[in-house]
């Protein structure tokens, strides 16, 4: 048997377990393209922010002052 065969028990479970695996990546894709479609959206309506540096942006997702 082969090392994947033996945690899942047959070929059937780890195929089984691979589709549940891409069905959930796929998914997850989906649900950050939503994301990023209602980010671009805000930022096209003008409610983005600016920031000067890379270090001025670390500072506000860190909440730092």
């Amino acid at each position: 048997m082969t090392g994947i065969v033996w945690f899942f028990g047959t070929e059937t479970e780890a195929l089984r377990a691979g589709i549940r695996m891409l069905a959930d990546h796929e998914l997850n894709i989906e649900a950050l393209g939503r994301e990023i479609q209602t980010a671009d959206s805000e930022i096209e309506a003008g409610l983005g922010k600016e920031y000067a540096t890379g270090a001025d942006i670390l500072k506000d997702v860190t909440h730092e002052s």
